[in-house]
């Protein structure tokens, strides 16, 4: 029968037989290998030589092997591969290339057609034949190995688009010569890209620092084999290039349970920018669940865009949560935003939907971020978003694909009260009503249904306690009332369904707005991840949107954030915020600190916005200084 119609295979297709002989034959591989690696020392007259000691007896096995211990290489294939995108006529140089392993790995991220030449370069001659004979048998017509110095070599077309060190750097001792050759050739607009062990300095750059201790053991036991992983190497990388992605991590080695390796993959091209920044480590707040608590932003942006009059002059602060309305500020026009979340999973989450606003096609961004789903995942993460993702997002979303295959807005805090929901619905029998209720096709109808169902029936008409109860807890009342969520409320359409509709989402999923991000506009988005009274504090701005922010707040700290706001707004610059109070008592603060405050709603007929989860929604107008 072939694939079924879900994709996966037919159960006719029969799974291979286990070969014995096949396994056993891996590990006598795997064992030759590793005899090298710890028995063997690379001894000899010269480099060249001690190479050929090292690895002459393992050549044949190399490959296999290093698939699970070289975990760089993929990575940093892609990378480049992704930047690469779209050019023909490329010129490749993989320096130390061995046995031209990533040649054919890179075929799972860009065609080698749209390669001139390949040189595939290394010093040791038992490698070298092994990457003939893989030529030979591929039929790669423009790769050609080249057994010689990476010191010396130059490509005969005199420039290469594309230049590669894979785990090679830390084997050369001249390592110096060998950048300053590569770069030498090393095209203007091309890319030069390093996958390799590390072990980080001292004081290094916060994303790659290591404990003295890791730094001793691993750089003592990768020198028994003439290995050097001092930060000398990529410190002087960036000392002749411009580093524009790094990835730092570290992976598992075979037949050694516990130890994992730290490797760093690495891209930079040719400097244009006089320092580029370092990504800050940053931790989640003390008692923070591992994990983001909105998947999407759970207030409602149109009252917001109905006062705040955005226009391409204006540099917006905004909270993160779920990401949805720094997005849409962008949307509507204005100039630059900044959004700030304390949570790194939060910012993790925007990043997400701002790469793929500028990488993936509006189907495949639909899928993961309206249906919540998507089959591959994994694919699209290894080729399109990784290859851009920052430090901090890497380490959030390389462990937690899996929540685009269980279903992303069942995920988080948020998402897993969602969750929780579904099952109540579904122990009282109430699966097949909530469908209908979410999906009526008039707000009349949905209110008929609502009002009729027996539950809520029993709780309006019941015992005085329940009822007054209900009265308290109004919010899912009024916006059953006074919403239609399958057209015009896709907050509670998403928590009560686990997805958005095409026609019923936030404004970036809208496939106008997508392409409108996707033009260039999202690049005027800053995902930062720190305080909002720390963000506040380091630009002006003329637009705030406080979210309920200072009703967390003590009245001291309220009154820091009033008076800074009065420093960094500027002159007839705009404040929102929401409260669950009705008046919330810094009000009257930021009204002294130079604002003229106006209260646009309140909740008290049972219905606000959308979301209506808030009693009160006000804006501040900064006066002019002389007022």
């Amino acid at each position: 029968m072939g694939a079924g119609g879900d994709g996966r295979p037919g159960r006719d297709i029969k799974k291979p037989a286990f070969s014995f002989d096949k396994v056993a034959s891996g590990v006598k591989d795997d064992l030759t290998v590793l005899k090298h690696i710890w028995f063997s020392k690379a001894k000899g007259d010269d480099h060249a030589e001690r190479l050929e000691n090292f690895y002459g007896g393992q050549a044949n096995a190399y490959d296999k092997f290093r698939t699970n211990f070289l975990w760089g290489r993929k990575p940093m294939l892609a990378a480049c591969a992704a930047r690469l995108a779209g050019r023909k006529d490329l010129v490749w140089v993989d320096l130390g290339g061995g046995t031209g392993e990533n040649i054919d790995m890179m075929q799972q991220y860009m065609g080698l057609e749209n390669f001139k030449s390949v040189y595939i370069v290394d010093l040791c001659h038992s490698l070298c034949e092994v990457a003939k004979k893989k030529v030979k048998d591929k039929g790669w017509k423009n790769v050609h190995v080249v057994e010689g110095d990476a010191c010396k070599f130059q490509p005969p077309e005199g420039v290469a688009t594309l230049v590669t060190f894979s785990y090679s750097l830390t084997m050369i001792p001249p390592f110096h010569a060998a950048i300053d050759n590569a770069i030498s050739f090393l095209d203007s607009e091309g890319y030069l890209g390093v996958a390799d062990f590390y072990t980080s300095g001292k004081y290094d750059a916060p994303m790659r620092q290591m404990s003295w201790a890791r730094r001793f053991f691993w750089r003592a036991t990768f020198d028994t084999d003439n290995i050097d992983l001092g930060p000398e190497r990529r410190a002087y990388l960036e000392h002749k290039l411009e580093r524009i992605w790094e990835i730092n991590s570290q992976g598992s080695i075979p037949y050694v349970p516990y130890f994992r390796a730290p490797y760093f993959t690495w891209v930079g091209r040719v400097r244009q920018l006089d320092h580029p920044p370092h990504e800050n480590r940053v931790d989640r707040p003390a008692l923070f669940p591992p994990t983001f608590l909105y998947t999407q932003s759970w207030e409602d942006p149109e009252p917001d865009m109905k006062v705040m009059d955005i226009n391409p002059n204006d540099v917006c602060l905004t909270l993160t949560s779920g990401g949805c309305n720094a997005l849409n500020l962008l949307i509507n026009g204005a100039g630059e935003v900044v959004s700030v979340d304390c949570n790194p999973a939060q910012s993790a989450l925007l990043e997400l939907k701002t790469l793929a606003i500028q990488h993936l096609d509006f189907e495949d961004a639909f899928m993961m971020f309206g249906d919540g789903v998507h089959p591959r995942i994994e694919e699209l993460y290894e080729k399109k978003l990784a290859p851009f993702i920052s430090q901090t997002g890497h380490n959030f979303w390389s462990k937690r694909l899996w929540y685009f295959k269980q279903g992303l807005y069942f995920q988080g805090g948020m998402g897993k009260l969602c969750w929780v929901l579904q099952w109540v619905f579904a122990l009282l029998g109430m699966t097949g009503s909530i469908k209908k209720f979410v999906n009526a096709p008039t707000l009349e109808e949905q209110k008929k249904m609502y009002n009729n169902h027996f539950l809520v029936h029993f709780i309006k008409k019941g015992p005085q306690a329940m009822v007054w109860l209900f009265c308290k807890i109004v919010t899912l009342d009024g916006v059953a009332e006074h919403s239609h969520l399958r057209k015009d409320n896709y907050f509670y359409y998403n928590c009560l369904t686990g997805k958005f509709l095409k026609d019923n989402c936030p404004s970036y999923l809208l496939e106008a707005n997508f392409n409108k991000l996707k033009s260039g506009v999202v690049d005027q988005l800053t995902v930062a991840t720190g305080t909002f009274l720390g963000e506040l504090k380091a630009r002006k701005y003329t637009k705030v949107i406080l979210m309920d922010h200072i009703d967390w707040l003590d009245l001291g700290s309220a009154k820091e954030v009033a008076d800074t706001l009065a420093e960094q707004v500027l002159p007839g610059g705009i404040v929102i915020w929401r409260s669950a109070a009705s008046t919330p008592p810094y009000a009257e603060l930021i009204k002294k600190a130079g604002f003229d405050i106006t209260c646009i709603s309140r909740a008290q007929e049972g219905y606000m916005d959308k979301v209506n989860m808030y009693s009160s929604f006000y804006i501040g107008k900064r006066k002019a200084k002389k007022d």
